[in-house]
């Protein structure tokens, strides 16, 4: 699965790891992200995946079908079409 990623970080990557944004901002420092020209989202499936988003400075979009059926997010996708709709929607 590793081959359909362009980087994977885990928490043994980072000295702290969610909700602390540490790892995100190692992913989007990795990008070269800059808010004014980019846009990122943080997708995930747990409350402390929203929070890292949140601390992060990225909008979270909660995903209805991993760990979690139920939570907030700045957007909430119940399926994977719905991300893929979300994404080409803010593509524009």
């Amino acid at each position: 699965i590793a081959s359909l990623f362009d980087s994977i970080l885990g928490s043994e990557d980072v000295d702290r790891s969610k909700p602390h944004p540490e790892m995100l901002h190692a992913i989007l420092q990795g990008y070269g992200f800059n808010d004014r020209r980019d846009i990122a989202l943080m997708v995930g499936d747990s409350s402390k995946d929203m929070e890292a988003a949140s601390r992060a400075g990225i909008p979270g979009v909660f995903v209805t079908w991993g760990f979690s059926p139920q939570g907030q997010g700045d957007f909430i996708c119940d399926s994977p079409a719905a991300l893929l709709e979300l994404i080409r929607e803010m593509e524009l």
